[in-house]
């Protein structure tokens, strides 16, 4: 297996294809980039920004580019040493019209060949065996009685007409339009519609076609949609007639019955959510679960993935959401067997004390594990102790774990609904057959509570149940027991032994095991939705920790802790991924690294609290007898505005639109006074009218700024402590693009914003023009700090000692080096080893304890704290970044020109 060195995230799109790329690869190669990794490159919804919605992943991206096209890059990336690493999404495929497997299951329903490509229950109730599709604005009458779902030609195909979105016809159905038509026509024309209602009739019902001829009638039904399409082309008068009986139809009762005789129901998008019969993306109704674990799926959607892969073109691969899929174990299992020995890394998201499962087939994470591992490493502990107090007393919001267990509940409710019920009539059915009496809706009460109070995202039960899986089972019963005193013990225990396989006679063990299966698809969204996208926009006693992979109630502030982690890491897993900026990070890592200062400056953050809402509270507005905003979304918006202010004034006019449009975002996730699903509009504009105007408000400016510059400066020292830390960590170290200079990109799509590489390719060649790896160059670097050189050097210097030694980060040793004397707490520091090879890496932390604004804590006040060298290591170092030698063990050596540094033993 050969695992990447390190990976540079690129988000490939219309605005980025495969030629964009390619005439970036020289800057990479300079860089020091080891693998560049792409965000989905398959045929995916037109000017999709990201790629994840795919409509055929059989096919390339037609923004990105062709088969060619990435042949190309391919060996134009090879031929600069580096290779290319794949985003593949096999939980989902886009619910649209433009993808031909959905296409075909809107035309025939459980009788198309594709039926077996999505996760559809054609049994839930009210579907009467129909695909449930929230798509509309509104109630279905409604929406026909204005008139806004119409029959129409387009590209010379019947489709049902809404806005947008073509829906497909079942080809049965076409019989009316053919009738219709027939009525206008006359000679030629009539007989060509006579023709054609004649193919209509012949064509089987769906609800009588056997799973043998689902095939014959798809092939009958495109036969017939290709006939009309020859015949409207040639015939003369067919398209008028068509026209006239379209109208006709559009006109009268027909359009009622013609839409309840497609194998799709249309709600209102509202209600129907919490209806919907197929399995989903979260909450998206746009993005369609797929039965990957069905073989032929598995292999029709891995098909451009295999040939990529098998033919020498891309050598690893990114798997998207695993935790949606049926049976993660099973899917990587087949996935290893069918690419051998490719580097393989999983979107999982690790709840606190949990560990990546050790046989699944990966060599790790995508990294947000790492995101919260090092979420708290320059989070002062007193500090955090401190803010919580003052944040309780101003908002008297509960416990951090308290706010995710009701947000979980509230997901379910608002956005799972229909997932609850078909699982409670599962378990009803079950408890049937056992003989269990009970009331009706008190297992949904139950699986609610159980589900919101599973500590992990999901359980991975197969056949058998894991340790892990048992423990965090009944961790969740017993949490769900007392808190649901209105479901009887015995109903629990039945859940207990219906979720553990207990007790379970054999007849019935195959329909709990399927229970649990769909349980456990269910747990991950829910854990997903209520933790990442509603509790961390609730909660808002320190922004930084808020993020993916972070957990504020569990992060690690200890030195031990960390190097104790990292250890572990680099044992069992050294080929992870190591990530702090992504796509779905809420906040880049610079700005994290900011607002962690906080933690260091409580008193002065309270007070200014105390002033700034007192300033600004003549810009509020009163909704609904609320002024706006309440004061735990004010501390969200002044967090904001620290962390994310530009460093130069020419980044101001458009500084408030983006800090509106995340304010918005953080506020429907929110879901407390408003949200996607119900937007208060009022409270909406008064947040947003708000923000800007504390933005333009010179008397608060006057009295911000100051602040944010204080915290701007102590930030940027924390953000290069953390990049030295990432390029030395055991595991494989991803930049985010762009981020190789200063970027405050907020929650998507402002981090999914065009990245300016030109001026990243003009400043790296200064700098490689002008290093001479010396004290004075180096510290130059810094005094200019706010130009971001000195993010971008450090970043070639670490990314390119990775490149010149592999063995020593993919198969060295980490030792940690303790540190003793005064500033000790002060000092993360490690050493990589392999053969001959030693590297120290150290980092200072706590910055505003240390120095006054704008003073470097270097030198001499280093003198009485010494890092703890093991014997063997060499007695003298030099720092790759600064030429300036270190001998013995006071830091003072080490830290002589800079807060950091990487020191090769000579």
């Amino acid at each position: 297996m050969k695992s990447p060195v390190s990976t540079y995230r690129l988000q490939v799109n219309a605005d980025f294809p495969f030629a964009a790329v390619r005439a970036l690869i020289d800057y990479l190669r300079d860089l020091g980039v080891g693998t560049l990794y792409f965000s989905p490159v398959f045929r995916a919804r037109p000017r999709s920004p990201h790629g994840y919605d795919v409509t055929d992943p059989s096919k390339f991206s037609r923004d990105a580019g062709d088969e060619p096209e990435f042949a190309a890059l391919s060996a134009a990336v090879e031929a600069e040493g580096m290779n290319i690493m794949l985003d593949i999404v096999p939980n989902h495929m886009a619910a649209a019209e433009d993808n031909p497997w959905w296409r075909d299951l809107l035309e025939h329903g459980s009788a198309s060949p594709s039926a077996h490509f999505f996760d559809v229950d054609w049994n839930a109730p009210g579907a009467r065996g129909r695909l449930l599709l929230p798509l509309l604005g509104g109630e279905l009458d409604e929406i026909v009685r204005r008139g806004e779902l119409q029959l129409a030609l387009r590209n010379d195909e019947v489709r049902l007409v809404y806005f947008a979105r073509a829906l497909p016809l079942d080809p049965k159905t076409l019989l009316g339009v053919c009738e219709a038509a027939r009525r206008h026509a006359g000679g030629d024309a009539g007989a060509a519609a006579l023709e054609l209602t004649a193919a209509a009739r012949a064509l089987p019902h769906r609800e009588e076609c056997t799973a043998e001829q689902s095939s014959a009638r798809k092939r009958a039904g495109d036969a017939l949609k290709a006939d009309l399409r020859e015949k409207l082309a040639r015939v003369s008068g067919l398209r008028a007639a068509l026209a006239a009986g379209l109208a006709d139809i559009n006109q009268g009762p027909a359009l009622r019955a013609l839409i309840e005789a497609q194998p799709y129901q249309l709600e209102f998008w509202r209600s129907g959510t919490r209806r919907i019969n197929y399995r989903r993306f979260f909450d998206i109704a746009d993005l369609a679960g797929v039965r990957v674990e069905d073989r032929e799926v598995f292999e029709v959607t891995h098909t451009l993935t295999l040939e990529l892969i098998l033919g020498g073109l891309v050598e690893g691969v990114r798997i998207d959401h695993v935790d949606g899929l049926r049976d993660p174990y099973k899917y990587l299992a087949r996935l290893r067997e069918a690419i051998g020995d490719t580097y393989v890394v999983v979107e999982k998201i690790l709840a606190p004390g949990e560990d990546l499962r050790a046989d699944w087939p990966v060599q790790g994470t995508t990294g947000y594990d790492y995101i919260g591992l090092t979420a708290g490493l320059h989070a002062h502990p007193d500090g955090l102790d401190a803010l919580s107090i003052d944040y309780s007393r101003r908002t008297g919001l509960p416990s951090f774990s308290d706010i995710v267990y009701e947000k979980k509940k509230l997901v379910i409710d608002a956005l799972f609904a229909g997932e609850l019920a078909g699982l409670t009539a599962e378990v009803e059915r079950i408890a049937n057959q056992l003989h269990v009496p009970f009331e009706a809706g008190i297992f949904a009460c139950a699986l609610r509570e159980i589900s919101a109070s599973l500590s992990i995202y999901r359980t991975y039960i197969r056949d058998q149940v894991a340790a892990e899986d048992r423990n965090a089972i009944k961790q969740a019963l017993t949490a769900a027991r007392h808190r649901c005193s209105n479901v009887p013990d015995p109903l629990f225990a039945v859940l207990r032994r219906i979720m553990l396989l207990e007790d379970i006679p054999d007849e019935l063990r195959g329909d709990c095991l399927e229970f649990v299966i769909h349980w456990q698809q269910f747990t991950g969204p829910v854990m997903a939705k209520g933790l990442e996208d509603t509790a961390f926009y609730s909660y808002h006693r320190l922004l930084s920790l808020s993020e993916v992979g972070s957990h504020p109630d569990a992060i690690t502030t200890s030195v031990a802790q960390f190097h104790d982690t990292l250890q572990a890491r680099g044992e069992r897993w050294p080929f992870t991924m190591n990530a702090s900026s992504t796509h779905d990070t809420k906040r880049s890592e610079d700005i994290r690294a900011r607002l962690n200062v906080l933690t260091e400056m409580v008193p002065e953050w309270s007070a200014a609290l105390d002033r700034w809402t007192a300033m600004n509270a003549r810009l509020k507005h009163v909704v609904g007898g609320t002024r706006v905003p309440e004061i735990n979304e004010e501390i969200l918006l002044y967090q904001t505005l620290l962390g994310a202010w530009p460093l130069e004034d020419s980044d101001r006019p458009e500084f408030s639109s983006r800090i509106q449009q995340s304010l918005l975002k953080a506020a429907r996730e929110a879901k407390n006074q408003t949200s996607w699903l119900q937007p208060d509009e009022a409270y909406e504009h008064a947040l947003l009218a708000f923000a800007d105007a504390v933005i333009h408000n010179p008397q608060f400016l006057d009295d911000f700024l100051p602040m944010q510059r204080e915290l701007a400066y102590y930030g940027a020292l924390n953000s290069l402590s953390q990049l030295v830390i990432k390029l030395g960590a055991p595991g494989v170290p991803d930049i985010y693009q762009g981020n190789e200079l200063w970027t405050f990109g907020m929650v998507d799509p402002d981090n999914r914003r065009r990245v300016d590489f030109e001026l990243r390719r003009r400043l790296l060649r200064e700098i490689m023009g002008d290093a001479g790896s010396t004290s004075a160059f180096a510290r130059g670097l810094w005094e200019s700090w706010t130009d971001g050189r000195i993010k971008l050097y450090v970043t070639w210097i670490g990314l390119q000692l990775r490149k010149q030694n592999p063995g020593l980060f993919l198969a060295g040793d980490y030792l940690p080096l303790d540190a003793h004397g005064p500033l000790a707490d002060h000092v993360i520091a490690f050493v990589r080893r392999f053969e001959s090879r030693w590297v120290v890496f150290t980092a200072a932390r706590y910055f505003r304890h240390l120095a006054h604004p704008g003073e470097l804590p270097v030198g001499a006040m280093w003198n009485d704290t010494r890092l703890e060298l093991p014997a063997g290591l060499p007695v003298s170092w030099q720092d790759i970044l600064t030429n300036a030698p270190a001998e013995g063990d006071s830091l003072a050596s080490f830290f002589s020109t800079l807060t950091f540094g990487i020191y090769v033993g000579r």
